[in-house]
């Protein structure tokens, strides 16, 4: 089952000073996702993960590619939702038994910031 929604995806880059040190430079885009179920405990266990802190979000495959903007690369790092900050642990492929469409949709493995 899924829940519907919105949540800000965040990609960071890294830039550089007029005096040469380096800088985390942001991008982000709103975007509609689905919410899935949990995985297992068992997952969250062995990478040593609370799983009440955990969310998994469904997402176009093109929205976990980088963005490269003036020559500067950004990596999808972190979801806003619901006003929480979530860090991305795992891009995951989405099974095929719910769609049959593997590579146009991936799974956010996120676990919130603190």
């Amino acid at each position: 089952m899924f829940i519907k929604s919105e949540a800000e995806l965040i990609y960071e880059g890294q830039g550089v000073k007029e005096n040469g040190s380096p800088v985390a430079l942001y991008q982000s885009k709103t975007v509609r996702v689905d919410e899935l179920e949990t995985f297992s405990s068992n997952y969250y266990n062995e990478q040593q993960r609370n799983m009440r802190l955990s969310r998994n979000f469904v997402v176009p495959t093109y929205l976990t590619d980088d963005i490269v903007v003036d020559d500067v690369r950004y990596e999808l790092m972190y979801v806003n939702y619901q006003d929480k900050k979530y860090r991305i642990r795992n891009i995951l492929k989405y099974n095929a038994r719910y769609t049959g469409r593997t590579r146009q949709r991936m799974i956010l493995d996120v676990q919130e910031v603190r």
